[in-house]
């Protein structure tokens, strides 16, 4: 937790370390514009696939670094809010929205070409669809007419209280898997 002097007083503040997003634009065989990235917390090991802020973890910034090789001028749009669409699981985003999880004012959040930080308020247990949208020269793919040029990967926040009374996914199905054995076999045992 971060502590800054506020006059002759110390004031907490919630401050986490960044997550760190490399995100690469790049051509396949088709011509199509994909997306890859790969990502790390704290500068912790380097993951692939779903950001996860895990339970507990107060508001953070997330910082996604850009390179574009599609030679197409590639950037994020200048705001924030036209630059990352947030939406609920399983909803790909639509339309811009920060589902009441990112704060996209500037600041906290910020956008240039290679670089957005958005701030993650991680307020409660969810899985997020968000899109990073870029600007870029028009141009037409198997994904139709750009720009925009989209990508949409995933994120699942894990809220910033911990609560004795939740359970992981992984837990419930444990738990409801285990009721299920035991009517089985107090149903067999009474035959």
């Amino acid at each position: 937790m971060a502590t800054q002097l506020a006059g002759a007083s110390k004031v907490k503040t919630n401050s986490s370390p960044d997550i760190q997003v490399r995100v690469k634009a790049f051509k396949d065989a088709t011509g199509t514009v994909q997306f890859d990235y790969d990502w790390n917390f704290a500068g912790g090991p380097t993951k692939t696939g779903k950001i996860d802020v895990a339970e507990g973890t107060p508001p953070t910034d997330i910082k996604f670094h850009f390179r574009d090789e599609t030679n197409l001028g590639l950037k994020f749009y200048p705001a924030p809010a036209d630059a990352f669409w947030v939406d609920f699981d399983p909803n790909c985003p639509t339309a811009a929205g920060d589902a009441g999880e990112f704060d996209l004012k500037s600041p906290p959040s910020s956008s240039s070409n290679n670089l957005l930080t958005v701030r993650d308020l991680n307020k409660s247990a969810c899985n997020l669809k968000y899109a990073l949208r870029f600007d870029g020269k028009p141009y037409d793919d198997a994904n139709g007419h750009h720009p925009p040029f989209i990508y949409d990967p995933d994120l699942k926040n894990g809220g910033n209280t911990r609560s004795v009374t939740s359970f992981s996914s992984t837990a419930l199905v444990g738990v409801a898997t285990i009721a299920i054995v035991a009517v089985i076999a107090i149903v067999w045992l009474a035959r």
